[in-house]
């Protein structure tokens, strides 16, 4: 991989995931393994992360097929115990433990600690959950400059068109819009791994951060070499 930073701001676990495969990040940051509103990762960088663990917490249980790195939060009938709050849902992590919290609170000092004195540009990454979420990318370019004056970032989200063929990657505004067929939607929307892996690939052999405004506002259409989807292939 090129030298870029490259962090996840979710909304789930499948950037971090395709990141780290590729070599990417030796380390964990606290919107890796969560389900986030983008509402939520904003008021975390605003409030200093306040309100990243949940003051009313909603206690609920999934069913699942459990694999051994869940079991502390799967039951005897293989049912999941998962968090939510206002912001994120927790479908990995006790929050009854205090490790876990201990874990989490780490991550955030990373994080915080990497974007303050990195001199390695960065690049956000997110998969948007709400259509239109990255409309707001404004709020949180305030936010990250006022918090962080001398970081050089990028933001790019990622958007499922389902019938996508193609891969596109476009300029707007300040912010980098992907579009592919990233998720297919089933009962288990399973991750179409080998997709994030090549986005991410295509943005450090064009080196987006040096060369954005190259990008062009209506869409650079980008082939991919990938031309079989794998409807059940999730991640790792």
């Amino acid at each position: 991989m090129s030298k870029l930073n490259y962090i996840s701001l979710g909304h789930r676990c499948h950037i971090y995931q395709a990141v780290k495969r590729l070599g990417g990040t030796e380390f964990t940051y606290p919107f890796d393994h969560l389900i986030s509103s983008w509402e939520g990762i904003i008021n975390c960088f605003e409030q200093n992360f306040k309100n990243f663990f949940p003051k009313n917490c909603q206690k609920t249980t999934i069913s699942c097929d459990c694999s051994s790195k869940y079991d502390e939060i799967c039951d005897e009938e293989n049912r999941r115990l998962i968090f939510k709050g206002k912001y994120f849902c927790y479908t990995h992590h006790d929050l009854r433990n205090s490790t876990v919290i201990t874990k989490f609170k780490e991550r955030i000092k990373r994080l915080d600690s990497l974007l303050s004195k990195t001199q390695i540009p960065v690049i956000f990454l997110r998969t948007i959950l709400h259509k239109n979420e990255h409309k707001q990318y404004g709020e949180f370019e305030t936010v990250i400059k006022k918090k962080y004056p001398n970081l050089i970032f990028k933001v790019v989200f990622v958007s499922t068109v389902p019938n996508n063929k193609t891969f596109k990657i476009f300029r707007q505004g300040n912010y980098i819009l992907a579009e592919d067929r990233f998720l297919q939607i089933d009962e288990n929307e399973f991750i179409l791994k080998n997709r994030y892996l090549e986005l991410i690939n295509y943005l450090n052999s064009n080196d987006v951060i040096t060369n954005f405004a190259s990008l062009t506002e209506v869409g650079n259409e980008y082939v991919s070499s990938v031309t079989e989807y794998n409807h059940h292939a999730p991640m790792d």
